[in-house]
């Protein structure tokens, strides 16, 4: 879709895509320097904080404990699986035969 409307594109759709990345980059920067390891720390803590927030979150609206907890693993599934995807999708446009 982005390939053939890219007006359609919104920052809000990049942004497990940047996670994916950030992760990916910081593990293999994080093996030669300890800037990369500080980045990947930073990058997984807000990310671990978000999710900290939407269980939270689930909590105080009255869900269980395990319901929240199943929420927090389904949303991080989703974005990882999101990003990935998006990342695989971008790549293979770029290299396609037009």
């Amino acid at each position: 879709l982005i390939s053939r409307r890219p007006a359609a594109l919104r920052i809000r759709q990049l942004v497990p895509a940047a996670l994916v990345s950030g992760l990916s980059l910081g593990t293999v920067a994080s093996t030669r320097s300890r800037a990369g390891r500080a980045a990947t720390g930073i990058v997984m803590a807000l990310y671990g904080v978000y999710l900290a927030v939407a269980g939270a979150s689930a909590l105080r609206e009255g869900e269980r404990p395990a319901v929240a907890a199943s929420m927090v693993l389904a949303i991080a599934n989703m974005h990882l699986a999101y990003g990935v995807g998006f990342l695989i999708g971008i790549t293979r446009s770029c290299f396609a035969r037009r």
